[in-house]
C-alpha cells in the first residue's frame, strides 16, 4: 500500500494498493502423490491405490515460508523477497511513479521491520541499490508497533471481518487456505483510495502520541484513538482532502 502526498500526510492525498502476493512456490515430485483416505477399519491415513493428486516431474503450486533471497530447491520452494521486488514490487513502483503516471517524480519512501527475511544481506544489499538508483528511501518502522503500520490498522482488520463474513457462510467450518486467500483478495481488489489514505493518516497522527510518550505506550490505556481522522476529512474518487487547511510542513 502507498500513499501520495506533499508536504505532510495532513494534507491528504490519494492511496494506491500497490500489490498483493501471495507466499507461494513451485514445487516439482520426484514421484507421484497420491490423495490420501483413512482406513475404515483401522482409522490410518493411507496412499496406496488412491488416485494421483500431483504427477512425477509436473511442478505444482505450494505455500512456503518468506526468505530474504533464497528460493529454495525444486522439491522444498520458498518465498524471495528479492525475487518478488525483481519481478513485482519494483516494476510496480516504476509504472505509478513514471512520466505522466499518477505519482509522477515522487519519491518512494519503503517502510520495512527488522524481521529476519529483511536482515539477509543478499537481500538488503540488493533492495538498497536499487533504491539508491531512483533516488528512493528505505526506513525502518518501529519495532513491535502494529499502531503505526497501516496494513495492521487498515487493511487486514478488513481482511479479517470478511474472512469471518464468509466462515459463518460455511457455517463456522474451518476455512482452507483458498478461502482465506479468496476472503483477502475480494477485500483488497475492493478497497478504496480513500480507505488506504486514511489508514496513512491515522497511523501518522498514532506516531504522534507514541513521540509524546517518549515511545512508551500509556496512551493506549483508553483504547485505541481515532485521531479524527474520519471527520477531518472527506472521501474523493482519488484519495482524500482536509476539510480544513494544513500548513504543516515534514
Amino acid at each position: 500500500m502507498g500513499y501520495l502526498f506533499q508536504g505532510s500526510p495532513e494534507n491528504g492525498g490519494e492511496g494506491f494498493c500497490i500489490g498483493l502476493h501471495r507466499c507461494q512456490g513451485w514445487k516439482t515430485p520426484l514421484m507421484d502423490v497420491r490423495h490420501s483416505s483413512k482406513d475404515p477399519e483401522t482409522g490410518k491415513t493411507t496412499y496406496r491405490g488412491n488416485p494421483i493428486k500431483h504427477h512425477r516431474g509436473v511442478p505444482y503450486l505450494v505455500d512456503c515460508n518468506v526468505t530474504g533471497s533464497d528460493q529454495g530447491t525444486a522439491t522444498d520452494p520458498k518465498f524471495s523477497l528479492k525475487h518478488l521486488w525483481e519481478h513485482a514490487l519494483l516494476a510496480s513502483l516504476d509504472a505509478l511513479t513514471a512520466e505522466g503516471a499518477p505519482a509522477n517524480g515522487a519519491i518512494v519512501v519503503f517502510q520495512e521491520d527488522n524481521a529476519g527475511p529483511h536482515n539477509c544481506r543478499v537481500y538488503r544489499e540488493f533492495l538498497h541499490n536499487e533504491f539508491d538508483k531512483r533516488g528512493w528511501k528505505i526506513e525502518l518502522q518501529a519495532p513491535q508497533g502494529p499502531y503505526v503500520n497501516v496494513l495492521d490498522l487498515s487493511m487486514f482488520p478488513m481482511m479479517s471481518k470478511r474472512h469471518s463474513e464468509k466462515i459463518q457462510m460455511y457455517n463456522n467450518t474451518e476455512a482452507t487456505k483458498g478461502v482465506v486467500w479468496t476472503a483477502a483478495e475480494s477485500v483488497w481488489n475492493s478497497a478504496a483510495s480513500s480507505d488506504v489514505a486514511r489508514a496513512f493518516v491515522l497511523a501518522y497522527r498514532i506516531m504522534r502520541y507514541i513521540i509524546a510518550e517518549n515511545g512508551f505506550n500509556h496512551w493506549l490505556a483508553e483504547g485505541t484513538p481515532h485521531c479524527n481522522v474520519r471527520e477531518d476529512y472527506y472521501n474523493t474518487p482519488t484519495g482524500i482532502r482536509p476539510r480544513r487547511v494544513v500548513h504543516e510542513e515534514v
